[in-house]
């Protein structure tokens, strides 16, 4: 038998799930509203500061959502690592 098609967004969650967290909040800006009826039950808490009612993408909702490019990202953990 086949398993379930799992939903991409909700994989990571499932995923975190089994490592045993006591909790898993999930926060975002913005989210459309199917993406949180998916989320919803996977989390004990979903955070999104707006769900607008016509969804088309996240940077919709932004007035800079320019690309970061990899070593931006790079360069953000390293200071982070060496802040903790």
């Amino acid at each position: 038998m086949a398993s379930p098609q799992v939903s991409p967004c909700a994989r990571p969650l499932l995923a975190l799930r089994q490592q045993g967290p006591a909790r898993i909040v999930v926060a975002v800006p913005t989210a459309a509203t199917d993406s949180c009826e998916m989320i919803e039950p996977l989390a004990d808490e979903l955070v999104t500061l707006i769900q607008p009612v016509y969804f088309r993408a996240v940077g919709q909702w932004y007035q800079d959502f320019s690309q970061t490019t990899d070593g931006e990202v790079k360069r953000r953990l390293d200071r982070a690592r060496l802040l903790h």
